[in-house]
């Protein structure tokens, strides 16, 4: 059984490697996540990334600890690992996204709130939910609300009050 502290840090290289402020800024990895429809990536590949092979070569060891992860998904085969959702800030007086001016009747504050949108890319991947929705409640004061939306299944806004 590997060291715990070891699987925590390939945990955390690996949930940093996936972010979407990585992902901004780090195009090889960006191709590989927008290759797979669903965003998987090869946790081979992401083993032989230079701060995951530092921590372990053995693309074993980083599919055992993947399976610790609250913000990535494994696929049914082991191969790939993948979001479980996509996070974005919204600011008021900022245009809103294309995509996003569509949930305005159904999350005015949208318009006039900081907000946290958070994306689900499954309805399985939503059972983390519950712990979002029990977060912001404890640490926050925010208030959440949560659509199911053909698009993405089911889409969480996070905002202030």
């Amino acid at each position: 059984m590997p060291d715990r502290q070891l699987v925590r840090r390939v945990v955390s290289q690996v949930e940093f490697h996936l972010s979407d402020e990585n992902l901004a800024k780090d195009a090889f990895l960006l191709k590989h996540v927008q290759k797979n429809k669903m965003g998987f990536v090869s946790i081979k590949l992401l083993t032989s990334l230079k701060k995951v092979e530092y921590l372990t070569h053995d693309w074993w060891l980083t599919l055992y600890a993947l399976q610790f992860s609250e913000l990535l998904e494994v696929n049914e085969e082991g191969t790939k690992v993948g979001t479980i959702a996509s996070i974005r800030i919204l600011r008021p007086g900022r245009k809103l996204p294309s995509d996003v001016r569509k949930y305005t009747s159904d999350f005015p504050e949208l318009l006039s709130k900081h907000c946290a949108l958070v994306e689900y890319k499954s309805l399985g991947s939503a059972s983390a939910l519950r712990s979002l929705e029990d977060l912001g409640r404890q640490s926050c004061p925010c208030e959440t609300g949560t659509k199911n939306v053909p698009e993405s299944n089911v889409l969480t806004v996070l905002h202030e009050i």
